[in-house]
C-alpha cells in the first residue's frame, strides 16, 4: 500500500485535469494495491439513480453513463449516505467491492468504487487508507477547480475591467473635445495639463490606480467652462470685474457637471479645487493645506504652467522659462512644494517638450510679461 500512497501523491503534486487525473488515479489503485478494478463516478444531474463514469481501471468496468443496479448495494448506500460501505460484487465476479464516497462539495456527490477478489478482502487499516486517500484526492481536485474558476472569474472581471475604463476615457475624451471646440484658443488645453500632471504624480510616486483617476481629473479639469459664453472665453482683452466672475464659476460647474458619474475616484473634487490654493487665496471655496486634495494640487500647478506658457487670446506666449518662475514664486505658499520640486525637476530633465511635445521652437520662447493684456494672476482663470 505505501506504493499506493506514493503514486497517489505524485499525482496530486503534479496535478493535471481531472479528465486525466481520475482515470490516473483508478490506475493507480489496481497496478499498484493490486484490487480487481477501480472507478470514479459522480451523481447525474438527471437521474439519481445513475452515475457519470469519470474515470475507470481493471476489469469489469461500467459505462461512462451508468444505472446502478441492485446488486450494486455497496455503491448505491456510498452514494446516498458520504458513508464506506462494503457489498457484494455486481455479480459478474467472486469477491465484492468497496464504495468510498469521494465529494468534491459538502454533499456526498461522488463514490470511488474499488472490486477486490473473494480471497482478497481489505482489512480495516487499509479500509481507512483508502478512505484517506480518497478525501484528499477529492479535496485536491475541488481546491484545483475553485482555483481554475477563481482564475477565470479574474480574467473575466479584467477584461470588463479594461472595456470599462476604454469606454469611460472615451467618454471623458468627448467632454474635453466638446470644450475645446467651443473655445479654440485653448485647443490642446486640457490634454497638455493631464500629461504634465500624470508626468508629475509618477515623479512623487502616485500609485498606478490614483494616476488613472488623476488622468481622467486633469483632462476634464475645465469642463465647467462649457456654461461659460465663448465670447468671455475668447476675448482678446482684459476681462470686466463680471466677467471674471462668470469665468470663476467653471470650478463648480465641472464639479456639478460630474456628480451623477460613479467615479472609482474624486473626480468631482479634482475639478471643483484645481484653483484652491494652500494659503486659502484660492477660488471657489478658499480652502487651503490639507483640504484640497494632491491630485487637485497637482493639476493647479500644472494648469499654471501651462497657462503662463502656451499660447492666449489675451497675449502672447510666456514660455516655461516664465511658468516656472511663477510656481517656484509660490513654492510652499500657493503651490505644493513637493509638487513644485517635481515640476521643476522634470523640466530640468527633459525640457520644454516635456509640456509641447516636438512643438516649433517659436512657440516655447520667453516673452516679458507687459507684451500684453493677462488676466488675474498670468491669466489662469
Amino acid at each position: 500500500m505505501l506504493g499506493l500512497v506514493r503514486q497517489i501523491n505524485n499525482l496530486l503534486i503534479a496535478g493535471g485535469q481531472e479528465s486525466e487525473l481520475l482515470p490516473q488515479i483508478c490506475q493507480a489503485i489496481v497496478h499498484e494495491a493490486g484490487f480487481e478494478f477501480a472507478w470514479v463516478g459522480y451523481r447525474d444531474g438527471i437521474d439519481d439513480c445513475r452515475v457519470v463514469v469519470m474515470g475507470q481501471a481493471g476489469h469489469p468496468v461500467p459505462p461512462v453513463r451508468h444505472t446502478l443496479a441492485a446488486s450494486e448495494g455497496a455503491a448505491e448506500r456510498a452514494l446516498s449516505t458520504g458513508k464506506t460501505a462494503l457489498g457484494p460484487s455486481n455479480g459478474k465476479m467472486a469477491g465484492g467491492q468497496l464504495a468510498l464516497p469521494f465529494s468534491l462539495d459538502d454533499g456526498a456527490s461522488g463514490i470511488l468504487v474499488i472490486g477486490f477478489a473473494a480471497h482478497a478482502s481489505p482489512a480495516p487499516d487499509t479500509i481507512s487508507l483508502l478512505e484517506g486517500l480518497a478525501a484528499l484526492a477529492a479535496r485536491s481536485i475541488a481546491n484545483r477547480k475553485a482555483e481554475m474558476e477563481l482564475h477565470h472569474a479574474q480574467r473575466i472581471s479584467g477584461v470588463f475591467l479594461r472595456k470599462f475604463e476604454t469606454s469611460l476615457l472615451a467618454a471623458v475624451q468627448a467632454m474635453a473635445a466638446a470644450l475645446e471646440k467651443r473655445d479654440p484658443y485653448t485647443a490642446g488645453h486640457q490634454r497638455r495639463v493631464a500629461a504634465l500632471s500624470i508626468a508629475i504624480g509618477r515623479e512623487i510616486g502616485l500609485s498606478r490606480h490614483r494616476l488613472q483617476g488623476l488622468h481622467i481629473g486633469s483632462l476634464i479639469h475645465d469642463i465647467g467652462k462649457i456654461q461659460v459664453p465663448v465670447e468671455i472665453l475668447a476675448k482678446p482683452g482684459r476681462l470686466r470685474p463680471e466677467e471674471m466672475n462668470l469665468i470663476r464659476i467653471h470650478p463648480a460647474a465641472g464639479q456639478e457637471m460630474v456628480q451623477g458619474i460613479d467615479f472609482s475616484w474624486p473626480i468631482g473634487s479634482m475639478i471643483v479645487q484645481h484653483h484652491e490654493r494652500l494659503d486659502g487665496s484660492g477660488y471657489p471655496n478658499g480652502l487651503a493645506g490639507d483640504d484640497i486634495i494632491l491630485e487637485a494640487r497637482i493639476i493647479a500647478v500644472a494648469d499654471v504652467v501651462e497657462a503662463i506658457a502656451a499660447h492666449r487670446p489675451y497675449r502672447p506666449a510666456l514660455g516655461v522659462a516664465a511658468a516656472l518662475e511663477e510656481i517656484r514664486a509660490g513654492r510652499g505658499r500657493g503651490y505644493d512644494a513637493a509638487v513644485v520640486d517635481a515640476c521643476c525637476a522634470l523640466f530640468a530633465r527633459l525640457g520644454a517638450k516635456l509640456l509641447f511635445g516636438e512643438e516649433p521652437a517659436s512657440r516655447l520662447s520667453v516673452h516679458d510679461s507687459a507684451s500684453g493684456p493677462h488676466r488675474g494672476s498670468w491669466g489662469t482663470e
